[in-house]
């Protein structure tokens, strides 16, 4: 998620997003016909002051991918066949 995210209706179904939970973190959240478009702070450029609130709601939003999870299971010394089986769940 990012300043200014849209998610379709045909998206929040086929990966199960929350998109109503999500909604309460929101600065401005907007149904329109075919998906939501969520606003979660005032300008993009504020975007380092509101990074780790989104890290922590992507992380913790199901069907979201979240950053912090790739880095928890990735390492520096992994090989590509290491790395690849790491990264897969993501796909």
């Amino acid at each position: 998620m990012y300043w200014l995210t849209y998610v379709s209706n045909a998206l929040a179904e086929s990966l199960s997003i929350g998109v109503s939970d999500v909604s309460n973190e929101t600065e401005q959240f907007d149904e329109l016909d075919g998906g939501v478009l969520m606003r979660f702070y005032d300008k993009p450029e504020n975007w380092q002051s509101n990074a780790e609130r989104l890290d922590e709601l992507c992380a913790v939003t199901n069907g979201i991918f979240s950053i912090r999870k790739v880095n928890e299971s990735v390492t520096s010394d992994m090989n590509f066949i290491e790395l690849n089986d790491a990264l897969e769940k993501w796909e």
